[in-house]
């Protein structure tokens, strides 16, 4: 089994915060154990996270957040 972490800005809507949390799903479903690292453990995806997946909360302020990950 590998372990896998996955980082972005927030689990605020959107589709590539769609794609990672689909990502994270997957990579558990084979068998992979994922750690998401978020910038803000906040959003509309927090709920979508399987209970699997750790989740890491930087607590960065927005910012940093967007610094880290210009859009």
């Amino acid at each position: 089994m590998s372990r896998i972490g996955i980082f972005f800005p927030s689990l605020a809507a959107g589709g590539v915060e769609r794609v990672m949390v689909t990502m994270a799903r997957e990579f558990v479903r084979h068998g992979h154990q994922v750690d998401l690292v978020v910038g803000s453990k906040s959003g509309e995806f927090l709920a979508h996270v399987p209970p699997e997946v750790s989740v890491y909360d930087l607590r960065l302020p927005p910012r940093i957040r967007r610094c880290a990950c210009p859009a």
